[in-house]
């Protein structure tokens, strides 16, 4: 019901298991809102930001407070719903639709007819394809970050389909990189995208803030337990889970993930520190807009085959749209079919 005494207070008590996934969850959230606001400004719609984000979290907080474990969110197919002529009729036959699901149990009735074993396959296929929205905002350079942010949910979902016993070292490894894998995916991605671009020291205060997550254990541990680190030190996440109480896996404590994520820092700052002390012999960061990272996504693209070719020339470069990439060029100088340049 609505009111439920400070039953909400006491179950705060009860969130250490999932403050890997709340955080990470509150500013992919966040940047979500950012993105559809970006595609409606793009649409010709601009919106108010900080309107947008306020709406979005106050619909969420009242929703939590009924009980709906779903958060509201911003569609993120705000072009596509003006393209083909959808207007506030939409979102508010959207909302009466579920309603209605949701109070006759129909909701239920459709759970039951749609096959469990298509679940699983559904869920991860779709969360494979929103990387291809991923693509429409990250530079050329950047797209194989995407594949690698991957990893951590690959990890958490083999480690669910089960781990042999006892599990190997190997086994090891990836059960505690699926420890809160949204939050360890998106601070990995940031480190790697500064060290694409050569921004040391933004790498290094990403790899610092993945050390103070790993020593309070909302990284690569099952909860979060301040007051056995206070009484009894890094040693009280030692087993992690995988091991009995006599027989810690010194590996997978927050000191070794700690100690890990300083010691990219210092290699980070050390990089930082020849960059600014010898400018002409360590090469500057890469500033989105400028020459240095147009050349770079041109040379990210180029070594892409967009489209394959034909049956003769399979291996060959294809077509993007009515260009020809050049064999041996960048895709800034590709030909097209009147014979002018193509803009990168």
């Amino acid at each position: 019901g609505l009111w439920g005494g400070n039953a909400f207070i006491d179950g705060l008590s009860l969130i250490g298991p999932y403050m890997g996934s709340v955080i990470p969850l509150a500013i992919i959230a966040t940047t979500a809102d950012l993105m559809c606001l970006v595609g409606a400004f793009n649409a010709g719609d601009p919106y108010p930001i900080g309107e947008t984000l306020i709406a979005d979290g106050c619909g969420t907080l009242i929703g939590a407070f009924l009980g709906s474990p779903f958060g509201t969110v911003v569609y993120f197919g705000h072009p596509i719903h003006k393209r083909i002529g959808g207007k506030y009729f939409f979102s508010a036959a959207n909302g009466a639709i579920w309603l209605v699901l949701g109070l006759t149990g129909l909701m239920q009735l459709v759970l039951e007819i749609t096959p469990k074993v298509a679940v699983g396959p559904i869920i991860c296929i779709f969360g494979l394809m929103l990387g291809e929205e991923c693509t429409k905002y990250l530079p050329q350079r950047h797209h194989v970050i995407i594949f690698f942010g991957i990893f951590f949910g690959m990890c958490d979902y083999f480690v669910q389909s089960g781990l042999p016993s006892p599990p190997t070292e190997e086994d090891v490894g990836k059960a505690v990189m699926r420890k809160s894998p949204l939050l360890i995916s998106m601070i990995w991605c940031a480190m790697l995208v500064f060290t694409f671009d050569r921004k040391w020291s933004s790498a290094a205060v990403a790899a610092c803030i993945g050390a103070f997550f790993s020593a309070i254990g909302l990284m690569h541990q099952d909860s979060m337990d301040m007051y056995a680190i206070y009484t009894q030190g890094f040693i009280s996440f030692a087993n992690n889970g995988l091991g009995g109480p006599n027989d810690p896996r010194f590996s997978c404590s927050p000191l070794q993930f700690t100690l890990a994520y300083l010691s990219i820092a210092a290699v980070d700052l050390f990089f930082a520190f020849c960059q600014r002390k010898w400018p002409n012999a360590y090469a500057q960061p890469v500033m989105q807009g400028t020459d240095e990272a147009d050349e770079a996504d041109r040379e990210a693209l180029s070594v892409k085959t967009v489209v394959i070719g034909g049956q003769d020339n399979w291996w060959g470069k294809g077509l993007v749209g009515n260009a020809h990439v050049e064999e041996g060029k960048s895709i800034g100088k590709v030909t097209i079919d009147e014979g002018k340049a193509a803009p990168a």
